[in-house]
C-alpha cells in the first residue's frame, strides 16, 4: 500500500527579523534591504491584501485578492510594490500580478536577494 506525499511548494522556513515573523528567510532579507532605503515620511507595509477590481468573484462569491510581500508609500506619495521571489513562480501568482498591475497601475517588482 503505497501512499505518496505531495511535494511541498517550497522549502521556506519561517524567520523573524525586527520582531516580525516572515514566511521565509528570503522575505526577511528583502525586508532588511528595503528598510535600509526608507527615509523620514516613508511607510512600509508587509503582506497587504488588495482586492482585484473588475475581476469576477470565485464561485463562492468571494472576491479575489493579490497579496504582494511589501508595499512602500514614499513621502512624495509614490507607491512601490515588491515581491520576494526565489525561482519557482506559480501561474496563479503571475495572473494575479498582471490583474493587480492592470487594476492599480502599479508595477510589481520581483526581488531576489
Amino acid at each position: 500500500m503505497g501512499w505518496s506525499r505531495k511535494r511541498p511548494w517550497s522549502n521556506a522556513v519561517p524567520t523573524v527579523a525586527d520582531g516580525i515573523r516572515f514566511r521565509s528567510g528570503l522575505e526577511s532579507r528583502v525586508y532588511v534591504l528595503l528598510k535600509a532605503t526608507l527615509v523620514s515620511g516613508d511607510a512600509m507595509f508587509y503582506a497587504p491584501r488588495f482586492p482585484l477590481i473588475g475581476v469576477a468573484p470565485l464561485e463562492r462569491h468571494k472576491p479575489l485578492y493579490f497579496t504582494p510581500d511589501f508595499v512602500i508609500r514614499r513621502r512624495d506619495r509614490t507607491v512601490e510594490v515588491y515581491d520576494a521571489k526565489s525561482g519557482r513562480v506559480s501561474r496563479d501568482w503571475a495572473r494575479g500580478k498582471a490583474m493587480f498591475q492592470e487594476s492599480y497601475g502599479w508595477e510589481v517588482r520581483e526581488v531576489k536577494a
